[in-house]
């Protein structure tokens, strides 16, 4: 990035700097640390001003999208008021890819605040229908992390597989990282270690490690899978209490 910048001209900052100010901003983003959402907001922002005045309408598309992500992790009502910028500006530009990733990031407010996936379908099919499939995908990936969470883990498993393989033959790496998170949380819940362990293989290849999705991967899923242990070996304790107790059953080496 500071290359980049070193090579631009002093007349031509604006038109060329916003659109590394905002890749700058999503790497920072990706980036975990305590310091990697201010600098990620303090470069967004930046972009965004630079593209209002150089009339780049991707770009400052680009940072609202990042601004309202951020956002999220304070108030869904602030993150919504971004995304709703950039789902106006895309209809104004007619950016129908934009505006789908707009609604894509407002069905997920919907679904962290409420759990309800209504909008997300509809993005999917209005996607579908224009060929974004990039955004479709998106959905697909979080609608599937959705039904594990209500444990319909059939149908998750379902959408599981269809959508990785679709994410890895268009080697979408953000949202291959998602599908593998999710499916390793699956196995973590239905208790089958070596799918959870080559889920997690499948997030670290995509260095999903070095991206703030690290912290709910690893917690997530370890976490649930030694509660499932912890609650297996205590049933299996309980059990040979019981069997101990039962008349007639006797200890090994005890005489008759």
């Amino acid at each position: 990035m500071n290359a980049a910048r070193a090579l631009l001209r002093s007349e031509a900052v604006d038109q060329h700097a916003a659109p590394i100010d905002a890749v700058a901003a999503y790497l920072a983003l990706q980036t975990p640390g305590q310091n990697g959402d201010r600098v990620a907001e303090e470069l967004a922002r930046r972009a965004l001003a630079n593209a209002d005045r150089a009339d780049l309408s991707v770009v400052s598309c680009q940072a609202w999208q990042l601004l309202g992500i951020l956002a999220r992790k304070r108030n869904v009502e602030d993150a919504t008021a971004c995304f709703e910028r950039v789902e106006a500006l895309a209809r104004e530009t007619r950016m129908p890819t934009w505006n789908m990733r707009a609604l894509f990031q407002v069905g997920c407010n919907d679904w962290l605040a409420e759990g309800d996936v209504a909008r997300l379908e509809q993005t999917r099919r209005k996607a579908l229908q224009l060929g974004v499939m990039t955004v479709g995908h998106e959905v697909d990936a979080v609608i599937a992390l959705q039904k594990v969470l209500c444990g319909q883990f059939p149908e998750a498993a379902e959408l599981i597989d269809q959508c990785w393989a679709e994410v890895n033959r268009l080697q979408l790496t953000e949202t291959a990282r998602h599908v593998a998170m999710t499916r390793a949380i699956l196995a973590a819940h239905q208790g089958e270690r070596r799918e959870m362990d080559q889920a997690l293989t499948e997030f670290r290849i995509r260095y999903g490690e070095q991206t703030h999705l690290s912290p709910l991967t690893s917690g997530h899923v370890l976490r649930l899978w030694a509660q499932l242990w912890m609650c297996c070996h205590r049933k299996k304790t309980a059990a040979g209490e019981s069997r101990i107790a039962e008349p007639g059953h006797r200890r090994k080496g005890c005489a008759s």
